[in-house]
């Protein structure tokens, strides 16, 4: 990490909530909170059926299956956004679930492109501060 925090891993849910409600360590102040990239999960759906479905009814349909957030996948053809039946669905459990109940659609793991630098379209360069131009 970046900065002076510390990362602690635990192995049960007892754990994870005696080391949330800690309000001092070694008679220090203490900050507890959960890491949301480390507890969440993305995956991929492909049904066809949400292609003209609302983002609100799509949401509250998934919302008692873990699902906090979702983002559909769009193309873009000449100056249009066309959206497709692709929805990525943020679970919020670091394990992804294999499949959804809506239609018992699979779930594929979300891998997302790569990070590259604005300038030269390079790799490697993303963990390099972007230089000041003058």
């Amino acid at each position: 990490m970046k900065s002076a925090d510390l990362l602690v891993e635990t192995n049960s849910a007892v754990q994870s909530t005696s080391c949330l409600s800690a309000k001092t360590f070694l008679d220090s102040p203490l900050i507890v909170t959960p890491l949301k990239s480390l507890n969440s999960s993305r995956g991929v759906i492909s049904e066809p059926d949400f292609l003209y479905t609302s983002e609100a009814e799509i949401l509250e349909g998934f919302s008692d299956q873990g699902v906090v957030q979702f983002r559909r996948i769009t193309l873009k053809k000449d100056t249009r956004i066309i959206p497709t039946e692709h929805l990525i669905l943020t679970f919020n459990s670091p394990k992804l679930p294999t499949t959804i109940k809506s239609g018992n659609c699979k779930i594929r793991p979300y891998i997302p492109n790569p990070l590259r630098c604005y300038n030269c379209q390079r790799g490697s360069d993303t963990l390099k501060l972007p230089a000041v131009v003058n």
